[in-house]
């Protein structure tokens, strides 16, 4: 789940959210806005067990992502549209 909240010179505060079974350690956000480096936005475990991660963004501008699990999986947010990516599967799309 992912929620928008404007911010001042043209930026927009995006908060990922991503429900998760109590084994995963740790996940993280991937995607062309942080060069998919999979320790850019680490996503921290909430009190209900969900992950959570914010970063600004330039407003209206579209991203692409995956969400990343210590277990190795790459998931999509099923509230965005998806995209074919070039290793054959499929991004998630974000538009600020």
């Amino acid at each position: 789940m992912i929620r928008l909240r404007p911010l001042k010179n043209h930026l927009t505060k995006v908060t990922f959210t991503l429900h998760a079974t109590p084994e995963l350690s740790h996940a993280s956000v991937v995607g062309d806005f942080n060069d998919w480096d999979p320790h850019a936005v680490p996503m921290e475990r909430q009190k209900d067990g969900r992950f959570q991660a914010s970063v600004p963004l330039p407003a209206a501008e579209r991203y692409e992502f995956l969400y990343l699990t210590s277990d190795s999986r790459h998931l999509l947010d099923d509230r965005c549209d998806g995209c074919p990516n070039p290793h054959g599967g499929e991004n998630s799309v974000l538009h600020t």
